[in-house]
């Protein structure tokens, strides 16, 4: 289990005003983005996020932490110097998490 509250790396985050554990991004729980199997667009429910993209620069990079209780919570990653970013920390608002990691 990761804990990103207390860590070296979020002290780093909040004295440089990166830390977005309480961005106001979107954040989905992947339950909710399922459709026939597949994980659809959350912003287009009717297109599945596996179809292919017209390039490679429109990809957006899906992110996801799954936490103590084994929820899967899902977002698009974002510039951690953007406003409101969503990062993986942002996923469960700094709870501790069993594994994040992402996939384009």
């Amino acid at each position: 289990m990761y804990s990103y509250h207390d860590s070296l790396v979020r002290q780093e985050r909040l004295r440089k005003g990166t830390d977005h554990c309480g961005s106001t991004g979107s954040v989905y729980n992947l339950r909710d983005v399922m459709k026939a199997g597949v994980i659809a667009d959350p912003r287009d429910m009717q297109r599945p996020l596996s179809t292919a993209w017209t390039s490679p620069a429109a990809s957006p990079v899906l992110i996801y932490a799954v936490d103590v209780d084994f929820n899967i919570h899902v977002g698009f990653d974002s510039a951690r110097s953007q406003a409101n970013a969503v990062k993986h920390e942002t996923l469960f608002h700094n709870a501790d998490v069993r594994a994040a990691a992402s996939w384009a």
